[in-house]
């Protein structure tokens, strides 16, 4: 068997030696392309299915975030209107007198205009500023002990009054104040923040139905209601 790899017959061996090597260098060419190929075609369509994904991902998160962030102003909004209401009770105690702002003894007098711009529900302006010009008295603890809220007041419009000093929701509307007349006894004192369509659509629409079913501190649509003695 050593005989066969003596000189004399290498060249025997040589050729086909170099014709398997060929025949491997080949394979092994061929088989790169086709590798560089199934490489190059996996890619693109990875690349499409992460652009897709990413799509779906995208559009996801915009729609979660605006669901957070709508519910964060809701939440924002209460919040505000419990400060507001114990603003406004702390401004009745510090009276002594069972009237809210707008009825009774804080009604405004004068003209029709300065008459509509106190009574106005869009204004705050007794928790900013003494409504009646009584001092806060220490030892009786009565008179005007504000302001009672910690941010300044807002200059808004309402209802073709201007210049009111309002305080303003998450939604860019004035809080109201509203059932303070003392016209409608089944009536009751009450903040409202119209919500993201800037209307009041918990009022009492007036339609008789055969039943006196209105609760004026039950919130419609996208309002919220705040009964200001419960």
């Amino acid at each position: 068997m050593l005989g066969l790899f003596r000189p004399s017959n290498l060249p025997l061996v040589s050729p086909l030696c170099f014709q398997k090597r060929l025949f491997m260098h080949d394979s092994t060419n061929l088989n790169k392309a086709r590798l560089s190929r199934q490489e190059t075609g996996f890619t693109l369509l990875e690349m499409v299915v992460v652009i897709a994904l990413l799509g779906i991902i995208s559009g996801t998160v915009l729609l979660g975030y605006e669901g957070v962030q709508e519910q964060g102003r809701e939440e924002m909004t209460r919040f505000e209107m419990a400060e507001i209401r114990k603003a406004l009770l702390q401004f009745r105690r510090d009276s002594g007198s069972h009237d809210f702002p707008g009825q009774g003894i804080y009604d405004c007098t004068g003209d029709a205009t300065q008459i509509a711009w106190c009574q106005s529900p869009a204004n705050f302006w007794m928790l900013f500023d003494d409504p009646i010009g009584v001092d806060w008295n220490d030892d009786t603890k009565r008179g005007w002990h504000g302001p009672y809220l910690r941010n300044q007041f807002t200059v808004v419009n309402y209802e073709a009054v201007t210049g009111l000093q309002g305080v303003v929701d998450p939604y860019n509307n004035p809080y109201l104040m509203l059932g303070l007349g003392v016209e409608d006894e089944d009536d009751e004192p009450r903040l409202v923040s119209m919500g993201a369509n800037g209307e009041y659509d918990s009022e009492d629409d007036g339609e008789d139905d055969g039943e006196d079913d209105y609760n004026p501190c039950l919130a419609k649509d996208d309002d919220v209601v705040v009964c200001l003695l419960r």
